[in-house]
């Protein structure tokens, strides 16, 4: 935050005047942070998930599953995330885990019986 001490001779940006608009500028970047690094987890999270998937370990799956909903969650709560977009993800983080379930567990019912015999 070199900028909010005048430092700065050329910036992009007018530097705020009024007292108000300098809070109103730290607070803007404070939250920017926050939501960057917020963003950045749930990225994170979901890759978790994913590379769980490739491992097609049913327990590391689950914990990195809830792990994610969680944080998508978090993310639409604080306004990080809109609500569609976090249903979004959060569909395709089960879809994810249901296709890992599906590859992993075998076929059942899908195989040909013999013929009675009759006599």
């Amino acid at each position: 935050m070199a900028a909010l001490d005048g430092s700065s001779t050329h910036s992009l940006f007018p530097m705020p005047v009024t007292s108000s608009a300098k809070k109103a500028l730290r607070v803007s970047l404070k939250r920017r942070e926050r939501n960057y690094a917020r963003r950045a987890t749930v990225k994170s999270s979901i890759k978790a998930v994913e590379e769980a998937v490739v491992t097609s370990d049913a327990a590391k799956i689950k914990e990195a599953v809830a792990h994610a909903m969680s944080q998508v969650d978090r993310a639409r709560k604080t306004g990080v995330l809109p609500g569609n977009t976090a249903d979004r993800r959060k569909s395709r983080i089960v879809a994810l885990s249901r296709a890992a379930k599906a590859e992993a567990a075998p076929a059942k019912g899908k195989t040909k019986k013999a013929p009675a015999k009759k006599g």
